[in-house]
């Protein structure tokens, strides 16, 4: 968590003198989002785990210095998996109902219609009413999802006019404990979105 921290602040340190030195206006543009995930477990021991589909939908902005940018993210997101326990064979059907807060560092290139990015930074996720079907700890495959989670992400995207596609990979930093079997579970998903652009604050 701590290392998470830093590499922000660090990366947050190389844009200010991006700013003091440039002579480009910084742009900041807000807008909404949704897209669909992909969400699983890392597993070990007698746990194994398969993907389900979950959904996400928010705000995010954007805050570009020349070919460099920040872009602080809030959405709604279910991220849903399946744990299997090939001993007993218990099955758990886990949809952790999360707040995100992705803080994300990028870089962009291209014209002004048309734009690639890529980007990075960590994800801050918060307890949403977690549902699992697995009821107690005496069901091996039980989880405790815990008030939050933290994690990595890693993506390329596309700007056209308004319209924003991204493809994501969010790696599970935090372990999310298993009572029974004592398996070091971390969430990992892949995301396709699909955003818009409402407004900006430049002169376009």
């Amino acid at each position: 968590m701590k290392r998470t921290i830093y590499l922000l602040v660090i990366s947050l340190y190389l844009l200010i003198p991006c700013l003091a030195q440039s002579q480009i206006q910084p742009k900041v543009i807000f807008g909404v989002k949704g897209g669909i995930n992909l969400s699983n477990f890392s597993t070990g021991n007698e746990l194994s785990s398969s993907a389900r589909v979950g959904y996400q939908a928010g705000v995010w902005s954007r805050i570009a210095i020349g070919t460099l940018h920040f872009q602080p993210e809030l959405y709604y997101t279910e991220k849903k998996a399946r744990l299997n326990e090939s001993v007993l064979h218990n099955m758990n059907d886990v949809n952790l109902k999360r707040i995100d807060l992705p803080l994300l560092l990028g870089y962009a290139w291209g014209g002004d219609q048309v734009t690639g990015r890529i980007q990075t930074g960590p994800v801050f996720s918060f307890a949403n009413g977690d549902k699992q079907t697995a009821a107690t700890i005496y069901n091996s495959t039980f989880i405790g999802t815990g008030n939050y989670n933290y994690g990595w992400l890693l993506g390329v995207g596309t700007d056209v006019g308004r319209i924003s596609f991204d493809l994501r990979y969010e790696a599970g930093l935090k372990t999310i404990p298993n009572i029974q079997l004592d398996s070091k579970l971390k969430a990992n998903l892949i995301s396709f979105s699909l955003a818009y652009r409402l407004f900006s604050l430049y002169h376009e």
